[in-house]
């Protein structure tokens, strides 16, 4: 017998663990880079930035001096969602995985 429709509901309905159809949400104290066409919105800052790396720079100031790193997310133009990891000592972002 074929399993293949109680498998698939399964999935769908995250009794295999986490539901791999939905995406994850930034939780309220993660900072959210918004791209807003070449002008980058902080949530946690309240501000606006003209480069992606002066946004990166002004979240690690403000991570390092709260003593306290979040995840850090960005949502492009389009609204896919991106995890960042940044080494607060270089400032240097990797993407850990994204949603389209």
């Amino acid at each position: 017998m074929n399993n293949f429709g109680t498998d698939l509901d399964k999935h769908i309905t995250g009794h295999y663990g986490e539901d791999q159809l939905s995406r994850p949400e930034p939780q309220d104290d993660d900072y959210v880079i918004s791209d807003c066409r070449g002008v980058y919105f902080v949530t946690q800052l309240e501000s606006e930035y003209q480069d992606y790396d002066e946004t990166i720079a002004a979240i690690v100031q403000h991570a390092n001096a709260a003593g306290y790193w979040p995840d850090v997310w960005f949502v492009n133009d389009h609204g896919n969602l991106s995890l960042l990891s940044i080494n607060y000592a270089t400032g240097e972002t990797t993407i850990i995985n994204d949603w389209v």
